[in-house]
Formats: C-alpha cells, structure tokens, sequence
C-alpha cells in the first residue's frame, strides 16, 4: 500500500525543468555590479519573488 501511494505521488525529476530564481537574481546583481550600478538602483523584474528585498 505504502509503495503504490509513493508511485502515485512520485513524479519524474528533470533538472532542465528547473529555474533557479535565486541564481538569476545573483546573476542580475553581479552584472549590476559590474557596471557599477548598485542592488538598489535596479528596477524589479516583473514577476520575480526573488528580487522583492532591492526595492
């Protein structure tokens, strides 16, 4: 029983699936940073949760 709840449950892992908002907003203030601009003179990207903290 517990085997069939876990295969119902289970779905297939595909790394390439995946975003990486963390990393993307890194990567966003690394070449922020890189111009010379600060973290709190960038503009929010539209619908990213993971840039909420520059503004």
């Amino acid at each position: 029983m517990a085997r069939s709840l876990m295969d119902a449950v289970t779905v297939d892992f595909r790394l390439e699936k995946q975003h990486d908002a963390y990393r993307h907003a890194l990567e966003q203030v690394l070449a922020a940073r890189l111009e010379g601009l600060s973290p709190r003179t960038l503009r929010k990207p539209c619908g990213s949760k993971a840039a909420g903290s520059w503004t």
